[in-house]
């Protein structure tokens, strides 16, 4: 990548070098082509101004790392050519983003939308939906997004200011393909199953967390969650029958998922890393959050998961 300052005209003369913004050239790694770059976000940026604590005194998200802390930094770098970056908000980012609470507190749109609908599959823990059948899920959008930050983690090794590396989203052989899908010259491939969770408990969980690995034995699976959503993907030899037939693009149904345990699992890990890195200002930090929490007497059961079609 080569980085320049460019001279603008002016009356009198040029602009000097150092009052014009950098611009950075390269290969944008979706269409392939010699373009300046933008500063690209792995989560798009409106993740950030969603985790905000508005009800706290330092608003600024958690970030979870190395060390625990509250600050604005966010995980870009030059990756991408404005027109791609205008692709991937037209096709998912802004319709996703725009349906999932920015707040503590909030409405979600998505999950009111699954109480007032029957599952068409039951078991303890999980209910699964016909998103064609629920106008309010655009199907097409969810999958896109949830597909253009699986492959952000695949083409690039992000890491932030400060040094801390991103777990790498190890695609192999299904990058180029999910590369052609983002672009609309071939379908979503056959080969990899895509899981659309809507978080399953009344409270929801206001994070952002880019995707990282929980692979099983004999495939792989990476997984991530938006404020509301999560999103796992599925590729290898050994994916389970039900895994793939809970798929969001390549199953009839376009699956929506609601799994207690996707709930479970994610809050014992966050309960875990806040442990692990707990300090005077984290334990300040919890209780501020604690007390905002206790002033909602909502009455509404903690979790929407149903046990039955009644």
């Amino acid at each position: 990548m080569t980085v320049v300052r460019l001279f603008a005209k002016r009356p009198g003369g040029r602009v000097p070098a150092a009052a014009l913004p950098l611009v950075h050239r390269g290969i944008c790694k979706l269409c392939l082509k010699a373009r300046n770059l933008q500063d690209s976000h792995y989560l798009p940026r409106s993740v950030y101004k969603s985790n905000r604590g508005r009800a706290l005194k330092n608003q600024n998200p958690v970030a979870l790392g190395a060390q625990i802390r509250q600050d604005q930094e966010q995980v870009t770098d030059y990756v991408l050519c404005s027109e791609c970056e205008q692709r991937f908000n037209k096709n998912g980012e802004r319709w996703v983003l725009a349906r999932v609470p920015h707040d503590y507190g909030e409405p979600f749109e998505l999950q009111a939308t699954l109480e007032k609908e029957t599952p068409f599959h039951i078991e303890p823990g999980l209910n699964l939906y016909a998103g064609t059948q629920i106008s309010a899920f655009n199907m097409d959008r969810l999958v896109y997004f949830a597909s253009s930050v699986f492959w952000r983690g695949a083409v690039h090794q992000w890491k932030t200011s400060r040094g801390e590396i991103a777990f790498k989203v190890e695609l192999g052989k299904h990058a180029e393909g999910l590369r052609k899908f983002l672009l609309g010259q071939e379908p979503f491939p056959q080969d990899l199953w895509l899981t659309v969770i809507v978080w399953p408990f009344r409270q929801v969980l206001n994070a952002g967390l880019v995707p990282r690995p929980d692979s099983q034995n004999g495939w792989n699976r990476y997984w991530f969650y938006v404020s509301g959503l999560g999103f796992v993907l599925h590729f290898g030899d050994a994916v389970p029958a039900e895994i793939k037939l809970r798929c969001a693009q390549n199953t009839p149904q376009r699956v929506i998922t609601v799994e207690r345990a996707f709930g479970d699992i994610l809050l014992d890990l966050l309960r875990a890393e806040i442990r692990a890195g707990e300090t005077p200002e984290l334990r300040a930090l919890v209780e501020q959050i604690n007390q905002v929490r206790a002033k909602d007497n909502s009455a509404i059961p903690p979790s929407i998961v149903r046990s039955s079609r009644s």
